[in-house]
This record gives C-alpha cells, structure tokens and sequence, in this order.
C-alpha cells in the first residue's frame, strides 16, 4: 500500500499532441520542422521541434531506434540542421547516412570501433586555433580538458595523486611549448609524446634557460625538470608511459588523431550541412575519454559561437 500513489497521470490525447507538435515535410518549398515523432495522422508526421529532452523506455526488440532515433535523424535532414549522433555500434550510420549524403550533407565520423574507416580528428587543433587567434584563456582551458582527459585515468587508479599532477605538468606544459613552436600541421599527439620522452629533459632544460621565466609554461615546466633525484624522475616519466599507453600501443589510432579532418565549425556554417556519427565500443571503456573529449570540444565551440548573437541562439541548430 505505502508504495502505491495516486496519479493522475494519462496518455495524451491525439489534439493534445497536435497542439505542442509542428508538422515535418519529407519535401517541398517550406522549412520542415525536426524533433522526435509524436504521431503520424493522415499521412502527416508531427514532431516536437522546441528544445526538449525526450526519455524514451521500452524493452529490447521494441523498434525504439527504428521509429524513434531512425525518423528523427530523418526529420533533422529535412530540416537541413546539423548533428551529433552518438551510435555506439554504427547502426545509425548504416541506416541514415546515405540518406543525408543524398541530401547535400557532410557526412563525417569518429570511428573508434573501425579506425580505418574513422575521419581524423586532432585534439589538439582547438587549442592550437584559438591560440592563433589570441583567445589564449579558452586555448589554456582547452588543453587543460585535453591533459585531464589523458592524465584522469591515472588519478581513478591511485590513492596517490602525486605522481599524476606531475605527469599532467609534463604534458600541459611540453604542448604548450609545441604550440607556439610549430605549425599547426606538427602540432599533434605524436609529436607531443616524443617531447614528453625522459631522454628529452636535458634539451627541455636549456629551452627553459633562455625561455622568459614568468610565463605559465615556464612554471610548469620548473615543477618537474627541477626534480633531480633519479627515482622521483623516473616515476614521473613512467606514470607519463602508463597516461600514453592507448596511443603508443595503437598506430592506427594515433594516427587517427593527427588528421585534421573534422571542424566542429562545420555544424554552424551556414554554406554547409553536416553531420557527424560517433562510433565506439561501448562494450569496453578503455577509449571513452576520447569520446568524452570529443563532446566537450564541440560544446566549447558551440557556445563560444553562440555567445556571438544577441540572443544566445545558433542561427542553424545542432542536434545531439
């Protein structure tokens, strides 16, 4: 009795969806409307098109990707918006992507469940263009997210954080000094891991000497390189190998994430139409901080795009 409550609760009524939903257009002159299908009536699709979150629960086998994730990438390809498709196992992208490259799209994936088919994405690209454009706090914070991501790992596995704020230091600071460094093309993972090697501490040291000692990466760079003793270095360096392990151990991968291929500026260009599927094992977590990271670049990119207007609003909207 005590878990039972009274509610009041019911399924809606079909003019009652018709009054919160916007019709979607397969074709034809006027803007369709995208959104999650409410109902079909007459041969007319009825979508909820505001900025909702939609829970979707029913059992295995119930056709909930078919007639829910399926027309609803459909709908947001009519409308000619963009998209983030998180589709663990690519079925999404079997059944949809044809669809929208027929429609004019950009159609691009992060594939880590079949790198040989994966568009490249370098982590590092955002930082390095917001630091060429000056914006220098959001390059920092994004190679700060950059760094986490890498280095958080390691500090799920110890009760002792020391040795990980150490590696953390290594890497934030020997990207740093990469980034204004080189071109944008040599700025990459690789690239950063062979700078990140213990075999390189004594050029890194003379770079610092002539280096202007009150810039940040100058401090990062002193609370390591001024660690002598030999077992406190070789720790540091060790944890530096264990945070690299899934790029040093996977060529395929790694080279995955020094193509340039994907720009989440894409998804607000107004020339263009793109969407973008990421596909992962989901069956093992060993590279969803790739994943994670992949989304927080892209919310950066969209907020600060989106900062731009007056009303906080993109002009074309960004599905996820």
């Amino acid at each position: 009795q005590k878990y039972i409550t009274k509610s009041e609760a019911r399924y809606a009524e079909h003019d009652e969806i018709l009054s919160t939903t916007k019709m979607a257009f397969a074709s034809g002159n006027r803007k369709s409307a995208s959104g999650i299908p409410f109902l079909v009536k007459n041969g007319k699709k009825y979508v909820d098109n505001e900025d909702n979150h939609t829970f979707v629960i029913e059992p295995t086998g119930c056709k909930k990707s078919r007639v829910t994730v399926y027309t609803t990438v459909a709908s947001i390809v009519e409308a000619g918006e963009s998209a983030i498709v998180n589709d663990p196992k690519g079925e999404i992208y079997r059944k949809t992507a044809l669809y929208a490259k027929e429609r004019g799209y950009k159609v691009l994936t992060l594939n880590l469940r079949d790198m040989t088919k994966s568009n490249g994405w370098n982590p590092l690209s955002l930082p390095y263009k917001l630091n060429m454009d000056n914006n220098i706090p959001e390059s920092e914070q994004a190679l700060d997210d950059l760094t986490e991501a890498i280095i958080g790992p390691a500090l799920k596995n110890t009760v002792d954080r020391y040795w990980a704020d150490l590696a953390s230091l290594v890497f934030y600071s020997s990207s740093k000094l990469l980034m204004d460094s080189v071109p944008k093309n040599h700025f990459n993972i690789s690239n950063v891991i062979q700078l990140t090697h213990e075999s390189n501490a004594d050029t890194l040291r003379k770079i610092l000497s002539s280096m202007d000692q009150t810039t940040s990466v100058a401090t990062s760079m002193h609370g390591y390189l001024d660690l002598i003793a030999e077992k406190t270095s070789s720790c540091i360096y060790s944890t530096m190998k264990a945070c690299l392990k899934p790029f040093i151990q996977n060529q395929i991968l790694l080279e995955l994430l020094c193509r340039d291929e994907i720009d989440f500026k894409d998804l607000t260009a107004p020339e263009e139409k793109t969407i973008i599927y990421i596909i992962y094992p989901d069956e093992k977590t060993s590279l969803c901080f790739l994943v994670n990271l992949f989304l927080t670049q892209c919310y950066q990119v969209l907020i600060t795009d989106s900062s731009k207007y007056a009303d906080g609003r993109l002009p074309k909207r960004v599905n996820f």
